[in-house]
């Protein structure tokens, strides 16, 4: 473990944050707003803010190159309340059109499709749009996709998996005789892509890997709405974010941020008095520190495989309880990517007077779902309000990831190009692409040694037996519980109890840490009360579900309650009430029959990157007015 000896130019502040992505610069902003007085330094290992929230330029677009839905204003979202508020037409409808799947025609290893699957070989949309081109056969035909479809009414409901709560989605799945008929070996399924790169790749993992009961109790506490929009044209997720709120954060007298300044050490060799950080070889110090990394960087760096001084790993000193290390290694962090190309239908082997796959569908077009390395979220970039260039972003998870990432940037995109050609007649991707470095952007988030992956999952351990959200039954709330004696503490999307891999759940927990530094160590002594009335006896301070809480942490910041106080003893009450309004993480599903109009069957499923909407105006009012968005 380095040290270092305080000198005259080491910096000592109040407090330190590190990281300066959603959850650092929530609690950088929420720590200003509470005591304007208090120094702050932000140490940041990159050379720009906004961690996994990372927007780019390709042709005329800002493209999201990591969180990139946004969701409603239900849950308290502090994003859809700001942005709406400083950008009135922020937010556009988004992924509209038919969703088109890559079934293949027959079962693996067999060279002739088989009578049960004969009708419905190759790609199918849940838009048929008729005419000469494009598109005939619809999915609502083929039965495996059907049987794929039941899986959203399926894996939220947490009671089935009580006599094992420790068993993976894999193993229940090929348990349930529901999804594959009959057939010993479910991998040989047609249909059995679905469940990794679509189902499974929107958690960041696939399915061998998640948790079936974790899975099922973090859905029934999902806070956020469902509907999807996006950011219009010329603004990114990064670009009203600073603009909205970090700018004026990391402009205040009292906030000092450093870039480029990767932490190292982090040292409280004793019981009290000030914790020692060190980046590049150089200390600070504070009274608390707030650690807000990703749980990838945590994992590495509690890891003994790995290398003492490895890029991105911290080395804790003392090492950090047992409890704390064990939570770390409970929560799911997978391998990501995400992939954005522009096309050209200039070219003179496209020709096209429409975006290539419009042409090769015969309508818009809302996601692709490949069988292939490029997997589940394949979706058309071009959906922003002003966009005239043809972008078509990928979004590789879990296996996937990790498999495409040993290709050179040349391969990996040819295998993109590849697996959607593969969907149609001829090669009509890659006719109407150019490998060009001013025609792709990639993001491997796993590859980075600062982010170790792309967000947080449910594993079959980061629930116990009873799943119950507190101090010691959720993995994540025990990442909560602060260290040190109350002088260092975790936040992040990987922290949160109700909206994990979002950035509203990030900032929630930035959020969350900053008061808890007030509470637990700042002028507001509130948390060292341990009876009601000497609590009201304190102006500052009132007893709130069995603690006492600061006054000046009733409302937050962003507009959304927030008593919690270092100890974590209010998270049930948390939970309860975000089951006032449950729903889960995916919106409503709606099949579609032949002719692109909603049969009405509601299956509580698909994704984030889903509209609730898969043709162009279909969703009632309500459903338009409401939103999410991943860390994604």
């Amino acid at each position: 473990t380095a040290t270092a000896t305080a000198t005259a130019t080491a910096i000592q502040s109040d407090v330190i944050i590190i990281g300066a992505g959603p959850a650092g610069m929530s609690a950088a902003k929420i720590l200003h707003e509470r005591d304007p007085t208090a120094t702050i330094t932000i140490l940041e290992a990159t050379d720009r803010i906004g961690g996994r929230v990372k927007t780019m330029q390709l042709g005329d677009s800002r493209v999201e190159m990591g969180a990139e839905e946004h969701y409603g204003a239900d849950g308290g979202n502090p994003v859809h309340q700001a942005l709406t508020a400083a950008y009135p037409e922020i937010y556009v409808d988004a992924y509209q059109g038919s969703e088109v799947y890559a079934m293949p025609p027959d079962r693996l290893g067999e060279a002739e499709p088989d009578a049960a699957s004969s009708e419905s070989e190759g790609t199918c949309g849940t838009v048929t749009y008729g005419g000469d081109t494009g598109l005939t056969k619809n999915c609502a035909d083929d039965q495996e996709w059907e049987k794929y479809l039941g899986i959203f009414s399926w894996y939220y409901d947490s009671s089935q998996f009580q006599n094992d709560p420790t068993q993976t989605c894999e193993d229940a799945l090929s348990r349930s005789r529901k999804f594959f008929g009959g057939i010993d070996d479910y991998k040989e399924s047609r249909g059995w892509f679905l469940y990794d790169n679509e189902f499974a790749g929107e958690y960041g993992t696939t399915v061998d890997k998640m948790g079936a009961y974790g899975v099922a109790i973090a859905e029934s506490d999902w806070s956020l709405s469902d509907t999807i929009y996006l950011n219009t044209n010329n603004l990114g997720y990064s670009d009203v974010l600073n603009n909205t709120w970090w700018d004026e954060t990391i402009n205040t007298a009292t906030v000092t941020l450093r870039l480029s300044s990767p932490v190292t050490d982090i040292n409280a060799p004793v019981a009290t008095g000030p914790v020692e950080v060190i980046a590049n070889g150089e200390p600070y110090y504070a009274n608390q520190v707030i650690v807000a990394i990703p749980i990838g960087v945590l994992k590495a760096s509690i890891d003994p495989k790995v290398q003492p001084g490895d890029p991105g790993c911290i080395s804790f000193s003392p090492e950090l309880p047992d409890i704390t290390k064990q939570a770390i290694t409970d929560i799911g962090f997978g391998p990501g990517l995400k992939v954005a190309l522009k096309f050209d239908r200039n070219l003179p082997t496209c020709g096209n007077s429409e975006p290539w796959w419009e042409t090769a569908v015969g309508g818009e077009v809302g996601i692709m779902i490949t069988n292939g390395l490029s997997g589940g979220t394949v979706w058309p970039a071009n959906y922003k309000d002003g966009s005239t260039d043809d972008v078509f972003m990928t979004f590789i998870m879990g296996d996937n990831a990790k498999e495409i990432s040993n290709l050179s940037d040349e391969d990996m995109i040819s295998r993109i190009l590849s697996d959607m050609d593969a969907m149609y007649d001829g090669t009509p991707a890659s006719d109407c692409f150019t490998l060009d470095p001013d025609n792709y952007v990639i993001q491997n988030w796993g590859e980075s040694p600062y982010t170790r992956g792309a967000y947080s999952y449910q594993t079959p351990t980061t629930f116990d037996n009873d799943g119950d959200a507190d101090a010691t039954g959720n993995a994540r709330a025990r990442l909560q519980v602060p260290v040190y004696n109350n002088r260092l503490f975790f936040a992040g999307e990987g922290t949160s109890l109700v909206a994990g891999a979002t950035v509203p759940g990030a900032i929630f927990e930035g959020e969350r840490a900053g008061n808890a530094v007030i509470i637990s160590g700042g002028s507001l002594q509130c948390g060292n009360i341990d009876s009601s009335q000497d609590c009201h006896t304190n102006n500052n301070c009132r007893w709130n579900f069995g603690e006492c809480v600061s006054k000046r942490a009733r409302t937050s910041l962003f507009g959304r309650r927030n008593d919690m106080d270092s100890t974590q003893k209010e998270t049930p009450q948390l939970i309860q009430e975000s089951k006032s309004n449950i729903r889960t993480r995916h919106g409503a599903r709606r099949k579609m029959d032949r002719g692109g109009k909603t049969s009405g069957i509601d299956s509580r499923g698909k994704y984030m990157y889903h509209a609730a909407k898969g043709a162009k105006g279909r969703g009632s009012s309500k459903e338009k007015e409401l939103l999410r968005v991943s860390v994604y």
